[in-house]
């Protein structure tokens, strides 16, 4: 027969178990977010070889959710939150109806971030991710012009922010102030195109065109 001594320690030892169990439980919650802004400055039409182009994107630690089927609405805390990250895209039109990767076209140099090329698409995308600083996620880095051409840079949305048990997806859209000279899209985004009939809604908002000479 088991002695008191023993059941006592068996008891404590099943509730701290079961204390322990409840503090790592939480409810699995799935957020699209938005809030981000991404800038490019100077944000001129042509640049030179050899000149910069300075990037950055942020968004705040803390994100109103607002649901779509309702008027009701939580803030999200994404304070430590891990996987902040996503792509850019470097494209280049070398002629009409006709893009390919310019990943080579740029030099790039981080500021704050990390940024790393894509294995998946290597020729065309460098994978950023974001960094905590005074209550914002930032990415900022410069490209340095390399070669003549026409191109393009496309911010990808944050697709899949973590923090506990909390998933976020965060839009990141250029700036309604940053002239995006989305003019060149018209080389490869028109009625016949081997791409689309005309430039999408994400292309409107999240792509920067500009020439080098």
């Amino acid at each position: 027969m088991a002695s008191k001594e023993n059941v006592l320690i068996i008891t404590a030892t099943i509730l701290a178990f079961l204390i322990i169990a409840c503090q790592k439980h939480c409810i699995p919650m799935t957020y699209a977010l938005t809030g981000g802004i991404s800038t490019f400055n100077p944000d001129k039409d042509s640049i030179r070889v050899g000149d910069t182009l300075w990037f950055s994107t942020s968004f705040p630690v803390k994100l109103k959710y607002v649901a779509s089927s309702s008027s009701d609405s939580e803030m999200v805390d994404l304070n430590g939150a891990t996987n902040v990250g996503t792509d850019i895209h470097i494209i280049a039109f070398p002629k009409k109806n006709l893009y390919t990767g310019a990943l080579d076209s740029f030099l790039i140099l981080p500021l704050i971030g990390t940024v790393a090329v894509n294995p998946l698409a290597a020729d065309a995308a460098e994978t950023i991710n974001l960094q905590e600083v005074q209550n914002n996620f930032v990415s900022a880095f410069a490209l340095v012009a390399q070669k003549k051409g026409v191109y393009c840079i496309q911010i990808i949305d944050i697709y899949q922010a973590m923090k506990n048990c909390t998933k976020a997806s965060v839009t990141l859209p250029i700036g309604n102030l940053v002239n995006q000279h989305l003019n060149y899209l018209d080389s490869v985004y028109f009625p016949g195109s081997r791409y689309e009939p005309s430039i999408s809604s994400f292309d409107l908002t999240h792509d920067y065109c500009f020439t080098v000479y």
